[in-house]
């Protein structure tokens, strides 16, 4: 697989109930035009088992939430859709963490991510 094949959005929150009104379908819409801008609405190669992963043949991507707390900690909420296995860590929806370890943790995480979609791709093509 390519690596822009998997993307995740790490999205920094001011508010936690920011998160509600997050643009995820528009945002993943616009990533997967960029990605393949002469794909049409029809993504080849989708099988049926595999289609709940797709909204209008456009893949939705995993969002990594991040919001600062009066504490100086940060919060952490994870959207993971269609996949198995949703708790992809080392970030786990609702982790507290400090500022010195936030930014190898996200990237671990996102790594992470795009393992367990890649493992769970392999599984539905073998």
């Amino acid at each position: 697989r390519r690596p822009q094949d998997c993307a995740v959005m790490v999205a920094w929150l001011e508010n936690l109930d920011d998160m509600a009104k997050f643009p995820i379908r528009v945002l993943s819409q616009a990533l997967h035009n960029m990605m393949y801008p002469l794909a049409s609405s029809f993504t080849p190669g989708v099988s049926s088992s595999n289609a709940h992963k797709y909204y209008l043949g456009r893949p939705y991507l995993p969002v990594i939430f991040i919001s600062s707390l009066p504490s100086g900690l940060y919060r952490i909420h994870t959207w993971i859709p269609a996949l198995r296995h949703t708790h992809v860590g080392p970030l786990l929806d609702g982790s507290v963490v400090s500022k010195r370890v936030l930014p190898t943790l996200v990237r671990e995480t996102a790594i992470n991510i795009c393992q367990a979609y890649r493992m769970e791709a392999e599984e539905l093509v073998t």
